[in-house]
């Protein structure tokens, strides 16, 4: 969605109606010299297209993402973001409306119309222990990045969601498959004991472990070896029936589910290519780049602009 940013082309018309190339060139100069790290970042830490992938996997994962606006005398303009999680908004206050017919929902104040006027956020002590507290900062200083799919929605809801159980589903699937064929390379074998021995008060069994359950003695296997039984003894091999050809076919499935969960074919997902052609590729290409698209005008509305 981001790649290696989303740009700022400036387009100032002089007053006979052509571009003024100079002066474009002078903004997006100092553009490109705000987007560094030390500049955009209250932090230093991370450039403004960094920020920008930051931001849509946060909306994907947590559903949304605030960024402060904040004012210092660093850089070449005082203006920088601060980012925060969708977390630390204080969901302890909550408040019935006042004189100022405003409430409080989810650490988010609002009017009578549902529009945010400012957001409540945990205030945290260096160390990053919650002080118990929380500071009230004015709506026109916080870009909330969340997407709305509901009138009455005031949070956010990770896009995630219904995707998460097939994921879920996958990991433990393919964790019982690992085991299993572990299983499956382990020889072991069973000696049946027709009179097995009655175990008696402090005797044991000399050069090997015993069982403290069945009393039985517990060898190893080694390469060549030979071994002696016992009359009345057999010896019964464990094969475990079964192989993981289902393996492919299920992990496949649940990731077709959970790219069309979240708008995106099997290829994208999963990064197989063996099941299309260049036709079936290509369709499924494009409407990705559809499903890209949408994501990248959310991000130039709510984001970049406003920037």
């Amino acid at each position: 969605v981001v790649g290696t940013g989303i740009r700022v082309q400036a387009k100032v018309l002089k007053p006979d109606g052509t571009e003024g190339d100079e002066l474009n060139q002078q903004i997006e100069d100092l553009w490109i010299e705000w987007c560094r790290a030390r500049n955009c970042d209250i932090t230093g830490q991370q450039s403004f297209a960094e920020m920008q992938a930051m931001a849509i996997r946060r909306l994907i994962v947590d559903g949304g993402i605030i960024f402060v606006k904040t004012y210092t005398g660093d850089g070449p303009i005082p203006f920088c973001l601060q980012a925060r999680e969708v977390d630390d908004l204080d969901t302890s206050v909550n408040t019935l409306p006042g004189l100022n017919r405003n409430r409080v929902i989810g650490g988010i104040e609002m009017d009578r119309y549902n529009k945010p006027v400012a957001y409540w956020l945990k205030e945290y002590t260096p160390d990053g222990f919650w002080t118990g507290k929380s500071k009230r900062i004015e709506a026109q200083r916080v870009i909330f990045l969340w997407r709305k799919i509901r009138p009455s929605q005031i949070r956010e809801m990770s896009p995630l969601a219904k995707t998460l159980p097939r994921v879920r589903d996958v990991n433990e699937f393919v964790e019982a498959v690992s085991v299993k064929e572990r299983i499956l390379a382990c020889l072991s074998v069973f000696i049946t004991k027709q009179t097995p021995p009655i175990g008696t008060l402090g005797r044991g069994v000399v050069g090997g472990k015993t069982d403290t359950q069945s009393g039985y003695q517990q060898q190893t296997i080694s390469p060549g070896m030979i071994h002696y039984l016992e009359p009345g003894e057999s010896v019964t091999p464990v094969n475990p029936a079964g192989q993981a050809t289902s393996a492919k076919d299920f992990i496949s499935t649940q990731q077709r589910l959970a790219g069309s969960g979240q708008g995106l074919s099997y290829e994208a997902v999963s990064r197989d290519m063996s099941q299309v052609n260049y036709s079936s590729a290509r369709q499924g290409l494009l409407e990705d780049q559809r499903t890209y698209m949408m994501w990248q005008q959310f991000l130039i509305e709510h984001f970049c602009r406003e920037v």
